[in-house]
């Protein structure tokens, strides 16, 4: 099921005890928060993107990944694009 978020919408590919998938369609900023249950895995499929955390800037255009350290807080995802969000079971933000 589709869930409408700031900057975009989230659908919950796969959940259980272990991990947890999302696809996010990114249009806008898109705030996430990676606390320190869990790293988040990202991977843009098509688009995009940039990743903005701490002052730093990186893009992801499509077929490039990123590794969200767990415990980092917030960062925001900017721009057009569809992104899978992979982290620990339960733990995605």
């Amino acid at each position: 099921e589709e869930e409408v978020v700031r900057g975009g919408t989230r659908i919950m590919l796969a959940d259980c005890e272990w991990f947890s998938v999302s696809m996010l369609n990114v249009e806008g900023d898109m705030p996430l928060h990676a606390d320190g249950r869990s790293f988040h895995a990202l991977l843009c499929v098509s688009g995009s993107c940039g990743i903005t955390f701490g002052g730093e800037r990186l893009t992801l255009d499509r077929g490039a990944s990123a590794f969200v350290p767990a415990g980092i807080g917030e960062y925001v995802l900017s721009g057009s694009a569809q992104v899978l969000l992979s982290a620990r079971g339960h733990a995605q933000g």
